[in-house]
């Protein structure tokens, strides 16, 4: 690299095109010679140097390389020292003839005072360092000797020899199933005893050793051979490369919103029975890092779940402090999003959906396949929270058996469902909001609070609307029945008006609350506000949400010798009742996730629902009637089984028929 300077003969390269410094005309201007076909050009020394300092001017190395050796790299520190040693002797010979004599008087002193090395170099090693320093244009890197090549640089293989290497590995050790080098040396010795069969004596090929394959491996790029031996995907995410992510200039801007289930595992409010281990929703506004709001509950990932998780998102915490007291401070994240990131889960690609954000001009953006780094932000909140909240917990269930070991989360379970909501709504409001955030500089709380105003947030209209908007639609006939769903009536006297008004056999947009059928919203074409229309059965359907009466009308169904309608409903209930209290005294049952969805919204239920609460819990007992056998095959049960459902890769309740809604837009 050296230095240079605007001098004559100095050569230069102009946008390309490769120029000698002739002469000076005058003061300030040189006159350039274009070195392929003697043109000549000039410039002033202002504009020399304008061009310079923009990078259209570089100035052309005119060293061969051949005796200046490599200037072009960074020293390691032992070359860097030998090369400082032998710059003392360089400048100290710079302004003395090259004779013999007078260079070895010279190095002789000066090797006397600093008595390194170990003897003097010869004048001959001090006049080439010489030569070398002032043809890189003073650059001391030049004074470090180049690696000479050492040994016999003859083939000691042939080309044979390293083609049937090549077959070997791309056989066997650019597999899936990661064969070693030494079952690849295997694979090819026995390729070339194949080939040798074939051969003359005097052509018989080498036999190739560990060195020579090992070598040959490490000439494949390592990208290439990580995707071939684990896979593209893990190649891809093991070579990542941050070159910048989405820039966002305003909360609510951007949001992003993925599902995760939470390594604790919960227990039953009243009877202290093991549910499993709930899921959470999550929705995360990508500028000031604020959750906008959460979904805690047993129900699998479904539309209900960002439903649920939305409605949170899109009203304002103004409830929180009210239902918990510990928190401290205020969740100040709420409102309605512009664009919403979701990754490819079917949940987030159904009709419901799509309707709902287009009604509230939300645009939907769908994560690239297999990129959760496109959604990087959700997925390590996602982690934070995971860990916050479960880690040190008793329940607590370890990912690995390694770091389980004989640690039984079953039993040493505690912490109820209520309790684990308190816990995370504390932690968001009181310690993630209010917490430094690396890449903000700031807290998630006061960066939204600094860059937005009030009238900046859009919120839905009241919540008869917004639950209208919220809920999974659906489309049915409006018949003199009413609407028939899920095996429930609904009708009004305003259904009956529309009915007269657009004729018989009508096709309606309805939208069903899931964690409440007491009501259903249809979408009128020429009113602005859904008609609210209630069930026909209001003392059953209303609070009770969709899943628990989808469990009873599966027990009705299959007891052939049950009454149909309202009336085998009840006796349903009465039955289930009665287990519920039987199940309560028994120590030796354990409820499951599914248990759990049943219970999903009870909590919020008048007092006067608390017949249809213990429906929701009830765990069967052996017994000799009708009912009790119809429900043993519903919930089996095994003799010493663990009780455990829903609880990861080891769900004991996949046999149970999956009455999860999702959204089948």
């Amino acid at each position: 690299m050296g230095t240079y300077a605007f001098e004559a003969n100095a050569l230069v390269k102009i946008d390309g095109t490769e120029l000698r410094l002739d002469r000076k005309v005058t003061g300030t201007l040189w006159q350039l010679e274009k070195t392929a076909n003697k043109e000549t050009f000039k410039y002033e020394d202002a504009e020399l140097l304008a061009k310079y300092d923009d990078g259209s001017l570089v100035f052309v190395n005119t060293d061969d390389g051949d005796h200046c050796g490599s200037s072009k790299i960074e020293l390691s520190p032992e070359d860097h020292e030998i090369a400082k040693l032998r710059l003392q002797y360089v400048k100290a010979t710079l302004d003395i003839p090259n004779s013999r004599t007078t260079l070895e008087l010279v190095i002789t002193t000066l090797w006397a005072q600093i008595k390194m090395p170990n003897t003097a170099p010869g004048y001959i090693s001090v006049y080439l360092w010489k030569k070398r320093y002032l043809g890189a244009n003073c650059d001391y890197r030049t004074l470090v000797n180049r690696t000479a090549r050492k040994g016999n640089r003859t083939p000691q293989y042939p080309q044979a020899v390293i083609e049937i290497c090549d077959q070997a590995i791309q056989s066997k050790y650019l597999r899936r199933e990661r064969n070693t080098i030494e079952k690849t040396l295997e694979d090819a010795h026995i390729r070339i005893n194949q080939a040798n069969k074939l051969l003359l004596p005097s052509l018989q090929l080498k036999l190739p050793t560990r060195r020579l394959l090992q070598r040959l491996v490490n000439k494949i790029p390592a990208y290439d051979k990580h995707a071939a031996r684990y896979g593209y995907q893990a190649a891809r995410k093991a070579f990542r490369s941050v070159k910048g992510h989405v820039v966002t200039e305003r909360p609510l801007e951007r949001a992003e919103i993925d599902h995760t289930q939470l390594d604790i595992v919960v227990v039953d409010e009243q009877t202290a029975q093991v549910l499993g281990r709930p899921y959470v929703t999550v929705c995360i506004d990508d500028f000031s890092r604020c959750i906008l709001g959460i979904y805690i509950g047993f129900n699998s990932p479904s539309y209900l779940n960002v439903q649920l998780c939305l409605s949170d998102c899109f009203r304002p915490k103004s409830w929180l402090r009210e239902e918990y007291p510990e928190i401290n401070s205020e969740w100040p994240a709420a409102g309605i999003m512009d664009n919403l990131v979701v990754d490819g889960g079917l949940e987030f690609h159904g009709t419901s959906l799509e309707k709902m954000c287009l009604s509230r001009g939300i645009n939907i953006v769908t994560s690239p396949r297999l990129t959760p780094t496109y959604k990087g932000k959700i997925e390590r909140v996602l982690g934070t929270l995971n860990r916050a909240v479960s880690e040190g917990v008793p329940g607590t269930a370890f990912r690995s058996i390694t770091e389980k070991g004989d640690y039984d989360s079953q039993k040493h379970a505690c912490l109820t469902l209520s309790a684990l909501k308190k816990n995370v709504m504390q932690w968001i409001a009181d310690v993630y909001h209010q917490k430094l955030h690396r890449s903000l500089d700031t807290t998630p709380s006061k960066m939204w609070q600094a860059n937005i105003c009030p009238e900046d947030i859009r919120y839905p209209a009241e919540s008869s609307r917004f639950d209208a908007v919220m809920g999974s639609a659906t489309q049915k006939t409006l018949t003199h029945k009413g609407i028939q769903y899920e095996g429930l009536s609904y009708n009004s006297h305003e259904l009956s008006e529309l009915r007269r008004q657009w004729g018989t056999n009508l096709k309606v947009d309805v939208r069903v609350n899931q964690m409440d059928i007491g009501s259903i919203y249809v979408i009128v074409p020429d009113r602005r506000e859904p008609l609210e229309v209630p069930s026909l059965e209001p003392t059953y359907a209303q609070g009770l949400s969709l899943h628990a009466h989808q469990v009873i009308r599966k027990l009705q169904r299959d007891n052939a010798d049950m009454d149909q309608g309202a009336e085998g409903r009840r006796q349903v209930t009465q039955d289930m009742n009665r287990r519920i209290a039987e199940a309560k005294t028994s120590k030796k049952r354990k409820l499951g996730r599914r248990y759990g969805q049943l219970l999903e919204g009870t909590e919020k239920t008048q007092a006067g629902r608390a017949q249809r609460e213990s429906v929701l819990v009830a765990t069967p007992r052996t017994g000799s009637s009708a009912t009790d056998k119809l429900l043993l095959e519903f919930y089996p049960i095994a003799p010493g089984s663990n009780g455990l459902e829903g609880y990861g890769s080891q769900d004991s309740s996949d046999d149970l028929p999956d009455f999860e809604v999702r959204d089948k837009g």
